[in-house]
């Protein structure tokens, strides 16, 4: 099971923003896109959220794209080595955990 999973929605260029980070950063994730997974909007619901994107970060939170908040959350998974440093080489895998493509759209066509 992941530590970070994404909320997102189809045509979300915020959410697009938010995976693009995490790859950068190194971080593997689940994503959620609410359009299509109702499992996933009614957890998003009960997180008190009904917009995305919503990144959950451990037990935190992090509405909409705000580097300053996603960097604070990543660092705290990493104090508690729970989720790798860009700079320790190692990880944990497993699971249906992925690295987004940082290009727009994951790499697929818009067509």
């Amino acid at each position: 099971m992941s530590l970070v999973t994404v909320y997102s929605s189809n045509f979300c260029s915020t959410c697009q923003m938010v995976k693009q980070f995490l790859a950068l950063r190194g971080v593997e994730y689940v994503e959620k896109n609410v359009s299509t997974d109702l499992q996933g909007r009614s957890e998003l619901l009960a997180l008190g959220f009904d917009a995305t994107p919503v990144t959950v970060i451990g037990q935190q939170c992090v509405a909409g794209f705000d580097v300053n908040d996603l960097d604070a959350a990543l660092s705290e998974l990493r104090a508690w080595r729970l989720i790798p440093s860009p700079l320790d080489g190692e990880g944990q895998s497993g699971g249906q955990l992925r690295h987004a493509d940082p290009r727009p759209n994951g790499g697929e066509s818009s067509w």
